[in-house]
């Protein structure tokens, strides 16, 4: 029976502990001064991670001073243009959690806006698996670095 338990918690921990989700919030620059209305997203530029899939959500905006309407959706080849937030009438809402796939060429769009001047950060939220930035030296046997990036050669 302890040999049936420790085999079905083995096979657990390798099921599920090797997945580990995580939020970053992230600025997204949208400018609408320079007539530009599509924002292709590389989320290595974003992250700095090649990340495969994730979960964008937007959060806010990095300035609220005056400007009237904007809306942004999202879009990618596999997912139909989705309305991603807008701005309206001093309010903004945000419209859900949107997936992002890499090589499915998502981008952001500018549908409306009121006027041609908004030019502001969009703060959004990723969740992904991002990548474990360990160094490996206690897995490898070290307990400290004698010299600065010895071991990482």
């Amino acid at each position: 029976m302890k040999k049936l338990i420790l085999l079905l918690t083995l096979t657990l921990t390798m099921m599920f502990g090797q997945t580990k989700l995580e939020t970053r919030m992230y600025e997204f620059p949208i400018d609408l001064t320079a007539g530009e209305t599509i924002f292709d997203i590389d989320m290595y530029d974003l992250t700095g991670y090649d990340l495969p899939e994730a979960v964008l959500q937007f959060v806010g905006l990095d300035d609220y001073t005056w400007f009237n309407t904007v809306r942004i959706v999202y879009q990618c080849d596999i997912i139909l243009e989705n309305q991603f937030f807008y701005f309206e009438n001093g309010g903004i809402r945000n419209t859900g959690t949107h997936n992002y796939f890499d090589d499915e060429n998502c981008y952001f769009r500018s549908n409306y806006t009121s006027n041609d001047s908004f030019n502001r950060n969009m703060l959004i939220s990723i969740t992904a698996e991002f990548p474990d930035m360990d160094t490996g030296y206690i897995e490898d046997g070290f307990d400290y670095c004698v010299e600065p990036g010895a071991n990482l050669m």
